[in-house]
């Protein structure tokens, strides 16, 4: 499996020190927005292609907790008509 801790340990609020100690100019350009979903299946999809993140002992556990997560949308959906999610991101730039 290939290492992934940059998308654990490297952060948009707290990268900067980290780039700063190598580069002259360090700017952050973050970026904000909110995702309306409404059918589950992406979510889930997404959820289950970020797998490492869930401590989850083998995939049967993954497919369980991908099931609830299913589960929980669509009750979340028929309630609102839509699942509602905030992201926040950002690129720094340096040089």
């Amino acid at each position: 499996m290939r290492d992934r801790t940059s998308l654990t340990r490297f952060k948009t609020d707290d990268g900067s020190p980290e780039l700063e100690a190598v580069f002259d100019e360090v700017t952050l350009h973050p970026f904000s927005a909110e995702l309306v979903v409404d059918v589950a299946d992406p979510v889930v999809a997404y959820a289950k292609s970020m797998g490492m993140f869930v401590l989850a002992p083998d995939d049967d556990a993954l497919d369980e907790i991908a099931a609830e997560l299913e589960r929980r949308l669509a009750e979340k959906i028929a309630a609102d008509g839509a699942f509602h999610i905030t992201t926040a991101c950002g690129c720094f730039v340096c040089r």
